[in-house]
């Protein structure tokens, strides 16, 4: 069978054309696979960066912090992202955080439940202070008797910097997108490539040439 294009064709089988298809491919390939391993390699090292500083916060000293508000995000019936405002005191300086634990993005679950996990232990909670006074109060009741407490871990060398878990998350589809967008881009530009030479061949009967010329 004659070649497949960017594949070389057999030596003395396949038409100058196809070489030239070659050719033009490799120098596509090449153009564009260094940005793509560029775009990868900035996506892994966000992560490997944001991993770090979990290694970092293992350190971090422990103080009371106040949970200004809390809720799950819902975005669709298949992604809830948990949301937290909290205020913690180091010194005499008041901080406010958003910081669940570390990860590049904004950690989504496909349930509810699995969101209201990482909000574990304080739970949902309204910022009573951007209702509406009647809304307000029946929020204040609603959420009257309920801890809004919790544990903040903290940078000391710089107490802005803190999280409420020490843990991590990976996003899985952003990490396997920067891992998988080389090798994907390098498929489509082959079977494009491909496709584009041999409908040319076709088209113009040099591939029907080639085969009764001893393509095999």
């Amino acid at each position: 069978m004659p070649g497949f294009s960017p594949f070389p064709p057999p030596r003395g089988v396949a038409p100058w054309r196809w070489w030239l298809h070659f050719v033009a491919s490799s120098l596509v390939i090449s153009v564009l696979l260094p940005f793509a391993f560029l775009g990868a390699y900035i996506l892994v090292s966000e992560e490997q960066q944001e991993y770090a500083k979990l290694k970092r916060s293992q350190n971090w000293q422990a103080t009371q912090g106040y949970i200004v508000e809390s809720f799950i995000d819902e975005r669709g019936t298949k992604s809830f992202a948990p949301l937290v405002v909290y205020s913690y005191q180091v010194g005499d300086v008041q901080y406010r955080s958003n910081r669940i634990l570390f990860s590049v993005k904004r950690p989504k679950f496909d349930t509810r439940e699995e969101a209201l996990r990482l909000l574990e232990p304080f739970g949902e909670f309204r910022d009573e202070t951007s209702l509406k006074l009647k809304d307000r109060i029946e929020v204040i009741k609603a959420q009257a008797g309920r801890n809004r407490h919790t544990e903040v871990f903290f940078d000391p060398a710089n107490p802005q910097n803190s999280t409420l878990r020490k843990e991590y998350k990976v996003n899985e589809p952003y990490y396997l997108f920067g891992c998988g967008l080389p090798i994907f881009l390098f498929v489509c530009v082959i079977c494009v490539t491909s496709v584009l030479s041999w409908h040319r061949s076709i088209k113009n009967g040099e591939y029907k040439a080639a085969v009764e010329n001893g393509g095999t």
